[in-house]
């Protein structure tokens, strides 16, 4: 009596494992990620999303989405975004297609950019530079050049370091 109903069950189970144009799930749009509160983070982050910001970050960001840093949060490094919200503190210069540095947003670095808005109490103190046409990947190739000038230039400096005295 209950032998049909299990080789029923079996039958469809194989049946839709084995289809083989069965649809795959797929990932879609820019992933959003969010270093919250009471997260500390050293290191390199490069993303194609947008990023959240809450707490401490030592590093570079790079993105291709917009870069949000919350009142509490700090930035010791370079960001390099389409778009930046700063509440927060960053120390370092920031590259962006339009910059918002609201009313407790503090940046002690160079600014790159087409758009600055700034509310009251916006505090900025290094270089603003307005460009009409500001091309975000221009400018993460750009930064990869200097990288890489850099490298080079530090091994040749540890180079002649090491050559033996005579």
């Amino acid at each position: 009596m209950f032998r049909g109903l299990l080789n029923t069950s079996q039958s469809r189970k194989t049946s839709s494992q084995t289809r083989p144009n069965a649809p795959k799930p797929a990932v879609t749009g820019p992933s959003y990620s969010i270093l919250g509160a009471n997260t500390r983070f050293v290191g390199t982050l490069k993303t194609e999303g947008d990023v959240q910001v809450e707490d401490i970050f030592v590093g570079d960001i790079t993105a291709r989405g917009r870069v949000t840093l919350g009142k509490q949060a700090s930035l010791d490094g370079d960001l390099i975004c389409e778009q930046a919200v700063i509440a927060g503190l960053v120390k370092g210069d920031v590259t962006a297609r339009r910059i918002t540095v609201l009313g407790t947003g503090r940046i002690l670095g160079n600014l790159r950019m087409e758009k600055l808005m700034t509310e009251d109490g916006a505090f900025i103190q290094g270089v603003i530079t307005l460009e009409k046409d500001l091309e975000i990947s221009e400018v993460v190739e750009e930064k990869a050049r200097s990288l890489i000038l850099n490298t080079a230039s530090v091994r040749e400096r540890e180079d002649v370091t090491q050559w033996p005295a005579r």
